[in-house]
C-alpha cells in the first residue's frame, strides 16, 4: 500500500485547510462595529485561501507500494482481515521515500494506521482508490524535501480522517472528507500554523475538463488556527461555507456561513469575483448579511480593502487587507 498516500490525504490536505481560520462562535461584538466587519472579511479570506489549496488536487506520490524499500530508515506493516473490514498498521522509523517521478523525497516517522469496510489485504498492491477508508495518525512526523531544500514539515499527534471518494469530476478527484484532530505544519519560508479540526466535513466537486478544471469545496464543522503554532488558537464554525476555485487554483468565489467569537454569524457572497489568489485579493468585492439582515462588504483593489460595516457603500475602514482585524487581537 502507500504509505505516503496516507499521510499526505491525512496531514497535506488538512494542513491546506489550516491556513484558514478565525474565530468561534460566542460573545458577539455590535452589528456594524468595522472592526468586527473586518475580521469577518479577513476569517473569510483565510478560509477560502484553505479550501483553495484544499480543491488543488495535490498529486501524491505513490511512494511505498508492498514490497518498496525505504531509501533510508524502515517501515513496518501488518494488514489484519477482520470481521468488519481490513486495518493496515504502519510503524515507519525515519523512512526516506522517493517519488521516481519528481525527485521529491518525505521522511516520515511514526504510525499511521488505515482502516477500511472493503477487504483490501492481499491484494498485493496499492489500497484501491475508489474505496472508503479512514486514516489515524499518531506521533507522525513527515518532511518533504525537494531540489530547494525542506518544502514543508508536518507534525500530527493525532489525526483521524476518513475519506469517501466519489470517483466524479473532470478529474475522478471529487471526495468528502471528514477530519478530528491536530496537525501542525511549516511550509518554506512561512510560520508554523497550528489547526484542529472537529467534526469538520468537506466535500470537494470538479467540473469542466481535464487540464481546466473548476473545483469547489464546501466546508461545515469547526476549525481552529493558530498562526505561529498553537499557543493562540482562532475557532471558526464553518455552515456550508463554500469556495469556487480555477484551474490556475486561485480563490474566485465565496458563498455560505461562518461564524466567529468576535462577530455575529454571516453569510457571505461574491458580488464581484476575487482575482489575485491568497488571502489578499487584488482585486473584487464580497456581500455579507448577519443574521438580523444587516448588511456589510469588502472591496478589494491593489492589495487593499475598503471594508462596509453598515452596507451604506461607504467605507468605514480600510487597510492593507493583510493587517484586517482578527478575532482575539
Amino acid at each position: 500500500m502507500r504509505a505516503t498516500t496516507i499521510l499526505f490525504w491525512a496531514s497535506a490536505l488538512l494542513a491546506s485547510a489550516g491556513c484558514g481560520g478565525g474565530g468561534g462562535g460566542a460573545g458577539a461584538a455590535a452589528v456594524g462595529e468595522p472592526q468586527a466587519t473586518g475580521a469577518s472579511v479577513a476569517a473569510a479570506l483565510r478560509v477560502a485561501d484553505a479550501l483553495a489549496e484544499l480543491a488543488g488536487g495535490r498529486d501524491v506520490p505513490a511512494l511505498a507500494a508492498a514490497g518498496t524499500a525505504c531509501e533510508r530508515g524502515s517501515l513496518q506493516g501488518v494488514c489484519v482481515e477482520l470481521r468488519g473490514g481490513n486495518v493496515l498498521r504502519l510503524v515507519a522509523r525515519q523512512c526516506a521515500l522517493r517519488d521516481a517521478a519528481s525527485g521529491v523525497v518525505v521522511t516520515v516517522d511514526g504510525r499511521i494506521a488505515v482502516s477500511s469496510a472493503t477487504a483490501f489485504c492481499g491484494l498485493g498492491g496499492p489500497i484501491p482508490p475508489e474505496i472508503t477508508r479512514t486514516y489515524r495518525l499518531t506521533n507522525v512526523r513527515a518532511e518533504v524535501v525537494d531540489g530547494d531544500g525542506v518544502a514543508e514539515t508536518f507534525t500530527a499527534d493525532r489525526l483521524v480522517e476518513t475519506v469517501q471518494p466519489l470517483r466524479s469530476g473532470c478529474d475522478l478527484d471529487d471526495a468528502i472528507l471528514a477530519l478530528d484532530g491536530g496537525l501542525t505544519v511549516q511550509r518554506r519560508g512561512r510560520a508554523p500554523l497550528a489547526l484542529r479540526a472537529r467534526g469538520l466535513r468537506l466535500e470537494r466537486r470538479a467540473s469542466g475538463s481535464a487540464g481546466q478544471c473548476v473545483r469547489a469545496v464546501t466546508a461545515s464543522g469547526r476549525l481552529a488556527v493558530g498562526a505561529g503554532g498553537a499557543a493562540r488558537m482562532e475557532d471558526a464554525a464553518l455552515d456550508g461555507f463554500s469556495v469556487t476555485v480555477d484551474a490556475a487554483g486561485v480563490a474566485r468565489r465565496l458563498a455560505g456561513g461562518l461564524a466567529l467569537s468576535c462577530a455575529r454569524p454571516f453569510t457571505v457572497a461574491t458580488d464581484e469575483p476575487l482575482t489575485g489568489g491568497g488571502a489578499c485579493p487584488s482585486a473584487g468585492r464580497l456581500a455579507l448579511e448577519r443574521q438580523d439582515g444587516s448588511r456589510g462588504g469588502a472591496h478589494f483593489a491593489a492589495g487593499a480593502a475598503e471594508i462596509d460595516a453598515d452596507g451604506d457603500g461607504a467605507a468605514d475602514l480600510a487597510a492593507d487587507c493583510a493587517a484586517l482585524p482578527r478575532c482575539g487581537g
